[in-house]
């Protein structure tokens, strides 16, 4: 589903209520959960880098001059379809929240949500429309901070599993999360799947 037929400022609010969970699971975690087992070759502390240096290229992202032109990514769906389909994108993203995580203190992994908070989202409300330069492609902004609602509800829910005590995603984080991946799968794959009609795994379609 495109993130204009919900609106950019639904996807904003959501977004920053998502980093809000992000920010107070940090500030209550206690001192050996962040070394604990986390998401595969993860430990806590690096899952928590992965989403906190998210919250900060968005920053960044913000702060750059605008992309030009017609959008290279139509949406959040095709975003992720691209990393999906470059080299080996599972072991990039791991070696960056490791080297993420080993150069940062936790406090400061915290703090990248709030600021991101107050300035990335601050600007997306005056602009949604404002051309990105991603990693995956120049892309309107509230389209990229969908994929941002995405990554957010996603490692929350990987982060409950490890502590339990952290808040859950909202409901509607999640369903728009679903969205996406359905987008992924092709609606058509999931009807399928779902009725028992699937001739081949349609999932998953993000790691």
């Amino acid at each position: 589903m495109d993130s204009r037929a919900v609106g950019l400022d639904g996807d904003i609010d959501l977004l920053e209520d998502l980093w809000q969970r992000w920010f107070d699971a940090g500030r209550h975690l206690s001192a050996s959960s962040w070394e604990l087992p986390g998401l595969g070759v993860w430990s806590v502390k690096e899952l928590y880098a992965h989403v906190s240096r998210g919250a900060r290229t968005t920053v960044n992202l913000f702060e750059s001059e605008d992309a030009k032109g017609t959008p290279d990514v139509p949406d959040a769906a095709a975003y992720f379809g691209r990393l999906m389909n470059g080299p080996d994108p599972r072991a990039g993203v791991a070696a960056a929240a490791k080297a993420w995580s080993a150069a940062h203190s936790a406090a400061d992994l915290i703090a990248e949500f709030p600021h991101a908070t107050g300035s990335a989202l601050q600007a997306a409300r005056r602009n949604g429309d404002r051309l990105l330069h991603t990693v995956g492609g120049s892309m309107r902004a509230a389209d990229y901070l969908l994929t941002r609602v995405v990554e957010a509800t996603v490692h929350l829910l990987d982060l409950r599993d490890f502590v339990p005590a952290v808040a859950a995603p909202p409901d509607r984080a999640v369903m728009r999360t679903a969205d996406v991946l359905v987008s992924l799968a092709t609606p058509e794959n999931v009807v399928r799947l779902a009725t028992g009609r699937a001739a081949s795994a349609a999932f998953p379609v993000l790691r």
